[in-house]
């Protein structure tokens, strides 16, 4: 019965590698509705994956603002990469989790 109860946990639930690989997958839109479910499972059991799947969120959206941004604004020229660095590290800080 034990055995049993283990399989469907470990089917419900991923490993903290498999959940940071699906997190990855999922800002890129690649993860099933499967994976999703098994993901939020994980999330809502592991502080450690929540709050890597945040800050993963946060940079995401840094850089694709970021980037949008310079792109108006230079029109295909060279990011500044130090304004990126010194960008994220703001809200990466001003952004407890």
């Amino acid at each position: 019965m034990k055995n049993i109860r283990t399989k469907i946990i470990q089917f419900f639930i991923l490993s903290c590698p498999e959940a940071t690989l699906q997190i990855e997958k999922q800002l890129n839109g690649e993860v099933s509705l499967l994976k999703k479910i098994k993901l939020r499972c994980h999330l809502a059991a592991c502080k450690w994956c929540h709050a890597y799947n945040q800050k993963s969120i946060l940079i995401q959206s840094a850089l694709h603002k970021i980037i949008h941004k310079n792109s108006k604004e230079h029109n295909a020229q060279t990011i500044d990469t130090q304004r990126l660095k010194t960008d994220i590290e703001k809200k990466l800080k001003n952004n407890p989790f």
